[in-house]
């Protein structure tokens, strides 16, 4: 299960990186914001996502809804999917969803760590994620700040999984993270990326000013 875009440096590869993209997005507008176009590079906003964990993670999945299509959402071809059967029950049935599949296989079930990003977040950059998964393990939970703020992708150490896969259906990683807080690293970076999630059709246009 290696996706031919990364190029990855071998210590990462004990690490699952997983894109959350299931959600219905409505303060989006009537549109579906994964499909939206990235400007700088042509790619869905969803695809442009996917790229950045890319470049650092050998080995990434992507959560989305049972009736999706992968290729209309602009997921390479080679991407790994997981469909998460609950996705209208909110966030964390669809974080549930993705932890009974990865610890359902025999593949990803070996891994030390997962690190969950939300699929609407492409001006992260891949030095970021590499400051995380430097730290991660399987007794930790890895977290990003932005000037004080925390903010994704979470590496979660396999400690923390069916913890992960217990949380309630409009829950989200967040409440986990709470509960573990003396097993939380907090990495700051500078990185604006890790906090900007595009939720509005606004949010999306001063997003892409910015990175050019």
């Amino acid at each position: 299960m290696t996706n031919s875009e990364a190029t990855v440096e071998s210590p990462h590869r004990q690490i699952l990186g997983v894109v959350m993209a299931a959600g219905y997005s409505s303060r989006f507008g009537a549109g579906d914001k994964r499909m939206a176009r990235w400007p700088a590079t042509g790619r869905t906003l969803l695809g442009e996502t996917i790229h950045q964990l890319r470049q650092v993670l050998a080995d990434v999945v992507v959560v989305i809804r049972p009736d999706d299509q992968p290729q209309s959402l602009g997921i390479p071809d080679d991407s790994d999917i997981i469909r998460a059967r609950h996705a209208e029950q909110g966030l964390g049935a669809s974080i549930a969803d993705a932890l009974g599949a990865i610890q359902a296989s025999a593949t990803w079930s070996q891994r030390h760590s997962l690190a969950l990003m939300l699929g609407d977040m492409p001006t992260i950059q891949p030095t970021s994620v590499r400051q995380l998964l430097q730290r991660a393990s399987r007794q930790h939970i890895v977290r990003p700040t932005y000037q004080g703020r925390p903010g994704h992708p979470v590496v979660f150490g396999r400690a923390y999984w069916p913890a992960l896969r217990q949380l309630p259906a409009a829950s989200g990683a967040r409440q986990v993270i709470q509960q573990h807080l003396s097993h939380v690293l907090h990495i700051a970076v500078d990185d604006p990326g890790v906090v900007q999630d595009i939720d509005t059709l606004e949010a999306l246009t001063v997003a892409s000013h910015r990175s050019v």
